[in-house]
């Protein structure tokens, strides 16, 4: 299972996407499905479509829930991805929680 916290940054917040680095640095992409992989973002209980894309984002229904959640630059979420969780619908599940 991969687990990290992260500072979402202004351009993340404005264009509505996700960078899979930490604070620190250090990018956990390449422990994430492939790229255009089909994904669930899981947060609050809700799930918002989106892809993974290259080698270290995910695009798509973030910007939905940076709107509703009210999410903005500097917020700290942890992002959990367990690749033993089985799909949804076609899939793969990543969890988002604010904190």
């Amino acid at each position: 299972m991969i687990r990290f916290e992260k500072t979402i940054g202004k351009s993340e917040a404005q264009n509505g996407y996700l960078n899979l680095t930490d604070d620190k640095g250090v990018t956990y992409g390449k422990h994430f499905p492939p790229h255009r992989s089909r994904l669930y973002i899981i947060t609050e209980g809700e799930k918002y479509k989106a892809t993974k894309v290259r080698n270290n984002q995910i695009w798509g229904g973030l910007h939905s829930w940076y709107k509703r959640a009210n999410i903005s630059s500097g917020d700290r979420v942890i992002i959990t991805f367990d690749p033993k969780i089985s799909q949804i619908n076609g899939r793969i599940p990543i969890e988002i929680i604010r904190i």
